[in-house]
């Protein structure tokens, strides 16, 4: 799987960004838009200003993400995490640390971008985990046909798994102490084999 993982530090503070392996199903002959925008939507009309990433501490020069097709669709103490598009059409996931300190994503150090193309998209999402130097975020974006009730229902009693709705799209943020506690969970996808969630640790691989 050809992903592209060129994360961006600020300082000695290392960082993991890891993609998700899954044994990925064939499209096969339904009607599937296999496209950015059959997968995650249109880019934003109008982007507020916490859809745009920090220049400052910018991760898309490196990977060629539009500027104009990001947007937050994540957050939670420890990060916050971004899509867009690149000029190809692929899809990326790019996830901020906050600054371990004050949480305050102006200060935060650094960033890192997972993406695929539209193909694997639709077989494996986008998934990504970062690491600081006290603590780490894991982040999926779930293929548009998984609905966010099923997501919910699979991750329950894992309270410190967030699930988010973003335009076609389930986001399943945690933190990666969190991931690693919740190890590994089928989600059940329609006409599909089941979608497998990983910590993305070295456990889960």
């Amino acid at each position: 799987m050809n992903f592209i993982q060129k994360p961006t530090t600020l300082g000695a503070v290392a960082i993991s960004a890891t993609a998700i392996a899954i044994a990925a199903p064939a499209v096969g002959s339904s009607s599937v838009d296999i496209s950015a925008s059959g997968m995650i939507g249109s880019p934003p009309i109008e982007q507020t200003e916490m859809d745009k990433l920090i220049r400052e501490f910018d991760i898309l020069d490196s990977i060629e993400v539009l500027p104009n097709t990001t947007r937050a669709i994540a957050n939670n103490e420890r990060g916050i995490s971004w899509i867009g598009t690149t000029q190809e059409g692929n899809i990326c996931l790019i996830t901020r640390l906050f600054d371990e300190a004050d949480g305050d994503p102006e200060d935060a150090r650094i960033t890192a971008a997972n993406c695929a193309t539209p193909l694997q998209f639709f077989r494996n999402g986008v998934s990504l985990r970062v690491e600081g130097a006290e603590s780490g975020v894991v982040s999926h974006i779930l293929p548009p046909d998984i609905e966010l009730k099923t997501v919910k229902s699979a991750v329950e009693g894992h309270t410190l798994a967030d699930t988010f709705s973003s335009s076609e799209n389930v986001v399943v943020m945690m933190n990666s102490e969190a991931a690693d506690k919740m190890g590994n969970i089928k989600i059940r996808r329609p006409h599909r084999s089941d979608f497998k969630l990983t910590s993305l640790g070295s456990s889960s691989r």
